[in-house]
């Protein structure tokens, strides 16, 4: 590879970090193409970039991106998902296919910011997608006000009550002519 496909291969990298919401390394070292093309595909479904590229290359691309927290990491033979969008779809594909390849592991991952472990990317991997987390926020957050509303309905009703009792005894109470 020439210097003028190195720096093409840099700056194109570089592009998808600045992009990408999460960036995970994995290790499949002892993985057969047949294998890795077969995670590729699965993580092509789900909308995330897995892509092999030299250590010296990815350290030069993550510079001036958050990715470069995890350059201690560009070591050894490694692979690198890319997701643009929620992170937790990518985490579920690579922690399944970790399930079930011995070979491949999952090594540290850049989501939103904060750097993890790949334990930690595997506990991601575990959590509800980001539609059912925004459905139970906003039924935890439509329950304050539907409580308040209900509690003041209460105090009216109840209100209310007092009062019929009231005039059904001052009507009770009263003498026909």
């Amino acid at each position: 590879m020439n210097r003028e496909q190195k720096d093409k291969i840099v700056l194109d990298m570089h592009k998808r970090f600045a992009r990408a919401k999460a960036v995970v390394l994995t290790n499949f070292s002892g993985l057969t193409v047949e294998k890795i093309s077969r995670l590729r595909d699965s993580l092509r479904e789900s909308g995330v970039e897995y892509k092999v590229v030299k250590n010296s290359l990815m350290n030069l691309a993550a510079k001036d991106t958050g990715v470069s927290r995890l350059k201690d990491h560009f070591a050894g033979p490694a692979g690198v998902a890319i997701s643009y969008d929620e992170p937790i779809t990518m985490a579920k594909v690579l922690a399944d296919f970790a399930k079930a390849e011995d070979k491949f592991s999952i090594k540290v991952g850049f989501v939103d910011g904060s750097v993890f472990q790949g334990d930690e990317i595997v506990q991601i991997s575990k959590l509800p997608p980001r539609e059912v987390l925004l459905a139970k926020l906003l039924g935890t957050m439509n329950a304050v006000p539907t409580g308040f509303v209900s509690t003041l309905n209460q105090v009216i009703a109840t209100f209310l009550r007092a009062l019929q009792a009231v005039a059904d005894k001052k009507e009770g109470s009263a003498v026909p002519e």
